[in-house]
């Protein structure tokens, strides 16, 4: 087996620790065993949204081109 430094957060360092105490293995074991679970683990599926559309047909005497007549229409007038 090879040996190598890491830099691990205190955290991550912590509950890894306590993990493989709760178990009764050592550090390396669990993170071997997880880093093992990390590699093997299936990919998530992609996230994948569908915006909502709506039918946009001008209004009858009302031209989308002319701001006046639009804020015309928008205000009721």
């Amino acid at each position: 087996m090879k040996r190598t430094t890491l830099a691990i957060d205190d955290v991550v360092l912590r509950e890894v620790k306590l993990r493989a105490a709760k178990k009764g293995s050592s550090l390396q074991a669990e993170v071997n065993h997880l880093l093992r679970q990390a590699l093997h683990a299936k990919p998530a599926k992609p996230f994948h949204w569908e915006p909502e559309t709506f039918d946009l047909t001008p209004q009858p005497g009302v031209d989308i081109c002319d701001r006046n007549s639009l804020f015309r229409a928008m205000e009721g007038k």
